[in-house]
């Protein structure tokens, strides 16, 4: 059914396998809820890596870094791969990551501040 034109909603629809998303205003997209955003970051990932023209043949056991967030690499080493994706085993992260506080395990408390002048 080719060519036949959908009613977009600003959520999702799945209509013979692909994924078709409505263009929202930021107002728009601060209404929708997080799962849903959470496929609309995925759908662009996609778009996004399907679009790149970067073909380096990677192959399994290759030592690679990439950057995951704007100041903040990975660096590890290739265990599989597949046409579009390749798993890494990380051995080394540098840089600066900002995550939310309520994401984040304690392993080890930093030693109280002193507070006391002397």
């Amino acid at each position: 059914m080719k060519g036949i034109p959908f009613l977009i909603t600003p959520t999702l629809r799945y209509p013979f396998g692909q994924v078709i998303v409505m263009v929202l205003t930021a107002d728009e997209l601060k209404k929708q809820k997080t799962p849903e955003l959470e496929k609309i970051i995925v759908l662009i990932e996609e778009i996004l890596e399907s679009r790149s023209d970067k073909s380096a043949e990677i192959a399994v056991g290759d030592k690679v870094s990439f950057e995951i967030r704007k100041n903040c690499v990975i660096e590890g080493e290739v265990l599989s791969k597949t046409d579009k994706r390749v798993k890494v085993h990380t051995t080394k992260i540098s840089g600066v990551y900002q995550i939310a506080s309520k994401k984040v395990d304690i392993l080890a408390s930093a030693p109280p501040a002193d507070t006391e002048e002397e």
